[in-house]
């Protein structure tokens, strides 16, 4: 049980840095191919990474597994975590 637990939070953090960083990248690449410009997309850390990408990612990835087998269910519950994702974050932001 103890591996159990322990395996699961070893994936979660690395969950977490890959999406945070990837998302501060991809989003960088997005405003550079609209905007022409490279600029800073860093957010509230003096780091190359951002919390609600990581947090993001890990709560769709953790609450989505279950749902792979059925697309349609899938899309719904992704649907309702990515919205509740993003309310709490805009309370917790405000």
């Amino acid at each position: 049980m103890d591996s159990v637990f322990s395996e699961f939070w070893y994936t979660a953090l690395w969950g977490f840095l890959i999406f945070s960083v990837l998302g501060v990248v991809v989003e960088m690449v997005y405003a550079f191919a609209r905007e022409g410009v490279i600029e800073s997309r860093l957010g509230v850390l003096y780091l190359p990474l951002s919390p609600i990408y990581g947090l993001g990612g890990v709560a769709i990835t953790v609450f989505l597994l279950p749902y792979l087998h059925d697309p349609i269910l899938l899309f719904f519950v992704g649907i309702v975590v990515g919205t509740v994702l993003e309310y709490v974050a805009s309370f917790v932001m405000e």
